[in-house]
């Protein structure tokens, strides 16, 4: 029982205990807000003027903003519409044009996308024709750029040229001091003579003239005959035996000229060192041959030298120019003693010295039997017109102009409607006289292109170009009552 009022007692006590402390903070805490209300008032009095004004820009901007909103909602409500316009200009748009193209196709009988392949076609076809212009002005410009500038370089690479051109014209007629000596050559019933052509492979002209001709279409055999025959009227002793004595020695004599012209040309003008001595004697051979009258180991040297000239200024191997140059008419030092024609035997001592691929080409390829495939080969066509066409360098005799200008006045007069030709300007231009019953006007291009075919691939006219000119002329006469015939001035087509 008393336990049980302890218990009670304590219980009573914590009750009260927690009650007091619970009054305390609730009224400390009323007595801070009531601070918190008095400080308020007190600073909202301050603050009361300026919230006042605050305000008032506070309407001032809502109105404003207000009014954006209308203007907003205007703008929107106008672009919406014109949106709405947009879109039924659009599909009006579109149906017309799906209509049109209907219309198109009916019309047409194409469908779209044939029609668009035709279009595109048509572009195609003139951007290409836009660029074949562009193509061929730019072809233009560049080919004139580099004729000028290949005009540039030969014209310097000329300048440079110190090498002395002399035409060979050789004679092999020796005049006779006394005439007594042609009986001496002849012999009793001609032995000497005879023994003389034997032995040289010459024949001996000899007629009332105080001279002997030699005559041999080797020229290395009419140097040895010339050779030998001045030697033997100098001794005036003229035999068989010593005919034959004196032939070795002017063979031999001749060997080591032949010899000593190739070691010169080569090493001493040309600094070619690299080449087989055994060449030697070919190169000296040249000497003694002319095409056109024009010395060919001249002409060789010449090729050389110009070929080294353009070398430098195209920025390639010179020594292999110059070498190329010099090579390339190697052939026509034994192109007579061959039935091949000077490329031919050219290409046989190459091979058989052993002489470059590229100068091998420079040989086939210098008279196009083949293409060129190096620059060296090209710079010796170059070099080998140049040289042979320069004025002055080859010429030919009365007789061989004589027959040019018949055989182009014969090519000409062989087709049906020509009634003459003539050959002017050393036959670099021919004229040609048409039959106007025979050939009309509209038959003339197709006349001057067979002429000119039959005169390129004849030999003889084929040397160089040949201008063709076609005249066909109508004369009408009449007369006119008490007064003589008189003749319409003729109507001339060229």
């Amino acid at each position: 029982m008393v336990l049980n009022i302890v218990f009670f007692v304590i219980i009573i006590c914590t009750l009260l205990f927690f009650g007091i402390f619970a009054i305390v903070i609730f009224t400390k805490r009323k007595s801070r807000n009531n601070k918190r209300d008095l400080s308020t008032k007190i600073s909202g009095k301050n603050i009361s003027s300026n919230n006042e004004n605050n305000i008032q820009n506070i309407y001032e901007k809502k109105n404003e903003l207000d009014n954006l909103v209308k203007t907003n909602k205007n703008l929107k409500q106008q672009l919406e519409l014109s949106l709405s316009k947009y879109n039924a200009l659009n599909f009006s748009l579109k149906n017309k044009s799906e209509n049109l193209d209907k219309q198109l196709q009916e019309i047409s009988g194409l469908s779209k996308e044939e029609a668009s392949k035709i279009i595109l076609n048509n572009l195609k076809q003139e951007l290409n024709v836009e660029r074949s212009k562009m193509i061929s002005n730019f072809e233009t410009e560049k080919k004139v750029e580099l004729e000028n500038k290949a005009r540039q370089i030969l014209v310097d690479t000329m300048e440079r040229m110190a090498e002395d051109i002399a035409i060979s014209k050789t004679t092999y007629t020796i005049k006779l001091e006394e005439d007594n000596i042609k009986g001496r050559i002849i012999g009793k019933d001609g032995r000497n003579k005879k023994c003389f052509e034997n032995t040289t492979g010459v024949e001996l002209i000899i007629e009332k003239d105080p001279e002997v001709t030699i005559s041999c279409l080797n020229p290395i055999r009419r140097e040895i005959a010339k050779n030998l025959l001045e030697k033997l009227i100098l001794n005036k002793n003229i035999e068989p035996s010593r005919i034959e004595k004196y032939y070795d020695i002017e063979l031999e004599n001749m060997n080591n000229r032949l010899y000593e012209i190739g070691k010169e040309a080569l090493e001493n003008k040309l600094q070619i060192f690299d080449v087989n001595k055994e060449l030697y004697p070919y190169v000296g051979r040249l000497y003694f041959r002319t095409s056109f009258s024009q010395n060919n180991l001249t002409h060789a040297i010449e090729c050389a030298m110009l070929a080294s000239n353009i070398a430098i200024e195209l920025n390639v191997d010179k020594y292999k120019a110059k070498k190329a140059a010099f090579f390339h008419d190697i052939g026509k030092s034994t192109d007579f003693e061959m039935d091949n024609d000077h490329v031919e035997s050219g290409l046989v001592l190459a091979r058989k010295y052993n002489l470059e691929d590229y100068i091998i080409n420079a040989i086939e390829s210098h008279h196009e039997k083949v293409p060129c495939d190096n620059i060296y080969s090209c710079i010796t066509k170059i070099v080998d017109k140049i040289s042979a066409s320069r004025p002055g360098a080859r010429h030919i005799s009365h007789e061989e102009y004589l027959q040019k200008i018949n055989t182009i006045e014969e090519i000409c007069n062989s087709f049906d409607g020509v009634k003459n030709s003539y050959a002017i300007k050393a036959g670099k231009q021919v004229r040609v006289i048409i039959d106007p019953k025979t050939i009309n006007d509209d038959a003339l291009t197709t006349l001057a292109y067979d002429i000119k075919q039959k005169l390129e691939t004849d030999d003889i006219t084929n040397k160089q170009p040949i201008e063709i000119i076609l005249i066909r002329e109508n004369r009408l006469e009449v007369k006119s009552k008490g007064s003589a015939s008189r003749s319409i001035e003729p109507n001339t087509n060229e």
